[in-house]
């Protein structure tokens, strides 16, 4: 009897780990996500642009409070290269690629393993906390993109998702 007993203790342990595990999984994927810098060979310098995404990125001033930065420009000039050699290395940082086929909200909720807009406030929150600064999602949005259903789930979840929590 003693023994069912401490078996059903361990087994309710493990459960409830499980159970915390779950939890914390968007949150920790969010946290543990980092973009890689691009290679050294590849790069082109951009100092100027490079020091200003940093500051629009990193600032704590009331100006760069609640903000979405849009990066646009010609096909293979250099926009992802310039958003990875400056976010490069930082935990926090979610890149979601977007194409036709899936819509961003779709795309953040598959990437964090969660079903619905609450599990992914929630997510990004928890993430705030442990990091100390706004987590940073980055939308790669391919030329070949133009379903403008795609293009109006990005400014909705802008609208939706760009407030200070």
């Amino acid at each position: 009897e003693q023994q069912r007993q401490k078996e059903e203790q361990q087994r309710q342990k493990e459960e409830q780990q499980r159970q915390k595990e779950e939890r914390e999984r968007p949150f920790r994927t969010i946290l543990d996500s980092k973009v890689v810098p691009p290679s050294t060979d590849s790069y082109i310098p951009r100092n100027e642009l490079s020091d200003k995404l940093k500051v629009a990125v990193f600032s704590q001033e009331e100006d760069y409070k609640d903000f979405f930065i849009s990066i646009t420009g010609n096909h293979e000039v250099g926009k992802s290269q310039l958003i990875r050699h400056v976010l490069g290395g930082y935990s926090g940082v979610l890149e979601v690629s977007v194409d036709n086929d899936l819509p961003p909200r779709t795309a953040i909720r598959s990437i964090l393993g969660v079903t619905d807009d609450r599990a992914v406030v929630r997510a990004f929150v928890e993430a705030k906390s442990q990091l100390g600064r706004k987590p940073i999602i980055i939308f790669d949005v391919h030329e070949q993109v133009t379903n403008p259903g795609v293009i109006k789930g990005l400014s909705n979840f802008a609208k939706d998702f760009g407030f200070e929590k």
